[in-house]
């Protein structure tokens, strides 16, 4: 009997937290110069390894090896060549692509993830986008490859009511971290032939003293009371199994209410926000204006300082105007549960616009996957108008609002807490007044 394995990628190699990666050199086109290579590579390496998550092969054995066994850049464009030098280098996956241009303003890559056990193409995709650079392509690829691979170790052992897992300071795990716990089921058949293996989630532990190279955990919650944590069960910061995106067009929370106000922003009694890469003046007439009509990319942007930057759950209020503007398009995005800085947080993005479309992402590393895709909504006012947005978050259900009348609702459990901030896209003016949060009862 053939055994019918349910493979994840998200388990390969999983008794160990970091998977080793080895990039090979992109092959490039005429186009695309020396400073753009050197930029993207070294994007990659930097960002790679700044995430902790992966074990990468040194950059300086890369080129060693290339030339001590005499490899060609042309030889690596053949797979077999491609898992050959895997080998040798003493990688698990392989990263591998080309860079080229569309035009002199849109760079592109296409890449490809090789596993070097299976020599199977475990991933492949293509990232280009007009006025970015291939600094920023680098940036963006290894957000993909952060949602693709999340960092997985395992329960070391139990100590009376403390967990001790192997992953620490040394993969950005602090204090407060919250880990989900999964175990591998198998199914056997009557011949003890094993049929399938599934990965179960069994809980969720909450880190309270990182080390370096591992972490003591107390238990938070059990998927179900009577299946316990036990040594070897598999561990990540990130949800594992992964489940994904739920979109509801009705609301989670019919019933709450308003408990404690956190925040109440009239944009005049003090200015919490500090906007860059926006032109003119900000604080005005008791409001924020966000001006961006000089940018080609990118956005004009703010977030609020502690204690603001940590909330869980909440109700929190937003008055958005879209002024007058030359170009077409006003574009803002409202971030909450937002950790980490500009290009590089994690958080949840509430993207709209002054012709009634919305778009909602959750952002990794920088980079937005979709939950809502790009769609037209009646509950936006259009042209020059005030909107008065609203999130309702609690656990990992959200419901959102346009005008007092609802939008959407989605459960994602990736961000447990984070903070709040306010994008104005490229050639875009907007303004923000009486932004307001309140604790959820």
């Amino acid at each position: 009997m053939k055994k019918l394995i349910l493979l994840f990628v998200l388990f390969v190699h999983s008794t160990f937290a970091q998977t080793s990666f080895a990039i090979i050199p992109f092959t490039g086109t005429a186009d695309v110069g020396v400073n753009d290579r050197e930029a993207f590579v070294s994007g990659l390496y930097q960002g790679m390894t700044n995430s902790g998550r992966y074990r990468i092969v040194d950059r300086n054995l890369i080129e060693q090896v290339l030339k001590e066994q005499n490899f060609q850049l042309s030889d690596l464009t053949e797979q077999k060549k491609v898992i050959e030098f895997g080998k040798i280098a003493g990688a698990e996956k392989i990263i591998t692509g080309k860079m080229f241009r569309y035009s002199s303003t849109q760079p592109a890559i296409t890449f490809s993830v090789i596993d070097v056990s299976t020599s199977q193409v475990e991933f492949s995709k293509e990232i280009t986008y007009n006025n970015y650079t291939f600094s920023n392509l680098s940036s963006f690829l290894v957000s993909q490859l952060i949602d693709k691979y999340p960092l997985v170790g395992k329960v070391l052992g139990k100590s009376g009511d403390v967990y001790i897992i192997n992953i620490g300071l040394n993969q950005n795990i602090k204090n407060g971290t919250r880990i989900f716990v999964a175990r591998n089921n198998v199914l056997k058949g009557d011949d003890g032939e094993i049929l399938m293996e599934e990965y179960k989630r069994v809980g969720i532990l909450e880190v309270t003293l990182a080390d370096k190279a591992r972490s003591q955990c107390k238990l938070r919650s059990l998927v179900e009371s009577n299946v316990i944590i036990q040594k070897d069960d598999m561990i990540s910061p990130d949800p594992i199994p992964e489940r994904p995106a739920l979109v509801s067009d009705k609301p989670f929370w019919t019933g709450y209410s308003k408990g404690e106000l956190l925040l109440d922003d009239d944009m005049s009694k003090k200015q919490y926000l500090s906007v860059t890469s926006a032109m003119g003046e900000t604080y005005k007439d008791g409001r924020l204006f966000i001006n961006t009509t000089h940018l080609n990319s990118g956005h004009g942007y703010c977030y609020y300082p502690a204690p603001f930057d940590a909330v869980g759950d909440f109700v929190c209020e937003a008055e958005i105007t879209f002024e007058k503007n030359t170009e077409k398009y006003n574009r803002v995005t409202f971030i909450f549960r937002n950790v980490g800085a500009y290009g590089e947080g994690n958080g949840y993005s509430l993207y709209f616009t002054n012709d009634g479309s919305y778009q909602m992402d959750y952002m990794r590393n920088g980079f937005l996957f979709p939950i809502i895709k790009f769609t037209s909504t009646p509950t936006l006012k259009r042209g020059t108008s005030k909107n008065i947005l609203r999130v309702v978050a609690k656990g990992s259900k959200f419901d959102l609002y346009f005008n007092d009348q609802f939008l959407a609702a989605f459960e994602h459990e990736a961000i447990e807490k984070g903070g709040f901030g306010i994008w104005s896209g490229q050639g875009s003016h907007v303004s923000v007044d009486n932004i307001k949060i309140w604790n959820i009862k």
